[in-house]
């Protein structure tokens, strides 16, 4: 999923009122404490890519049948 993709399903989501969240939104490397070791984003031809495309959607030990049922219902309406 490219990223543009990616924030269709996010506003898809959070419209249903899924909570859900870009997990890297910078990868490590790339963020400002490390500025200082000269890494660019070409040096992670791997993560970098992967990194637009992760989300973490809810997952907690709490989750009723209900909720799980809710996610999924809404993820499946976005790839319908």
């Amino acid at each position: 999923m490219d990223e543009a993709r990616r924030d269709d399903f996010i506003a898809h989501l959070v419209e249903r009122g899924i909570g859900v969240f870009v997990i890297y939104p910078t990868l490590v490397p790339m963020q400002p404490c490390y500025q200082s070791l000269g890494y660019r984003e070409e040096d992670f031809p791997v993560s970098g890519p992967q990194a637009r495309q992760l989300l973490q959607l809810p997952v907690y030990p709490y989750l009723t049948e209900a909720e799980v049922e809710r996610v999924v219902d809404a993820v499946t309406s976005f790839f319908a």
